[in-house]
């Protein structure tokens, strides 16, 4: 009896730990397991933020590229402009010459001459610039860059003295 009192002490013990194994796991390595798995989700999060971060980077790069590469296309337009300027345009306007702010906004300047109320004339030469304006972008292909990169326009006329006398703001809706 003594063996089989031994043998069901042994069972009863084998039962007893198989029972509470679970309780025995989470008690003692429960917490070193859920650390681990902490840990394990830290490095695959980690690694999904760098991506992201990766990702982020590459497409500002990318963009500042392109928008240095089109300053600088615009800055040469405006140097061939600037080659033949002034230029008497008709007895009343002179072309000054042209420029490029750093947010890409091309810029004509003009200078109102031979009139002794150069104001009176500015609604007209604003009415005559937003009518012709699609016509002349649908007609030059040389002007597709701006139409291709949105890129805004200002008419910026002045009188005898380089007083600001209009500034007609153009915008891609407009030429469009």
């Amino acid at each position: 009896m003594a063996g089989c009192r031994e043998i069901s002490c042994q069972s009863l013990f084998m039962r007893v730990l198989f029972v509470n194994f679970d309780k025995i796991i989470a008690k003692y390595f429960l917490s070193y397991i859920n650390f681990f798995n902490f840990v394990s989700r830290f490095y695959v999060m980690r690694n999904k933020l760098y991506i992201i971060v990766l990702i982020t980077i590459s497409f500002l790069l990318l963009q500042c590229s392109t928008d240095k590469r089109l300053h600088q296309e615009l800055v040469k337009m405006a140097d061939n402009l600037n080659q033949s300027a002034p230029a008497q345009l008709d007895e009343h306007t002179t072309f000054l010459g042209a420029n490029v702010t750093e947010d890409n906004i091309f810029q004509y300047r003009y200078q109102i001459i031979n009139t002794p109320d150069p104001q009176s004339m500015m609604q007209a030469v604003e009415e005559q610039t937003r009518a012709n304006i699609r016509e002349a972008f649908r007609m030059n292909p040389d002007l597709k860059i701006f139409t291709a990169n949105n890129v805004k326009i200002d008419y910026i006329y002045t009188d005898f003295a380089g007083k600001i006398l209009k500034t007609i703001h153009i915008t891609p809706k407009d030429y469009k």
